[in-house]
């Protein structure tokens, strides 16, 4: 993903737990969306301020990723559309 110029492994970003045993476990991430945030935008994180724009580019890129968890693996797919400044 990039925006602004800052291109970025979203899987950086994705913490995946398990629990469980063989057959029977269960598996469960979390996307730390505020770090991968401050990271593109080069943002502080105790800066309250963010202007329009870049609100408008964080819900971009909120709405254009997809996690799918499975038995065998994990995948981020992302929905790339033309104009919302994501590659």
């Amino acid at each position: 993903m990039a925006a602004c110029g800052q291109a970025k492994d979203a899987t950086d970003y994705v913490n995946v737990s398990f629990s469980g045993m063989s057959g029977a476990g269960s598996a469960t991430y979390n996307m730390d969306e505020s770090k991968m945030f401050e990271d593109i935008f080069d943002m502080d994180s105790k800066s309250d301020s963010v202007n329009r724009e870049t609100l408008k580019e964080m819900g971009q890129i909120s709405d254009a990723y997809k996690i799918k968890l499975d038995k065998k693996k994990g995948t981020i797919q992302w929905r790339q559309s033309e104009g919302n400044g994501i590659r």
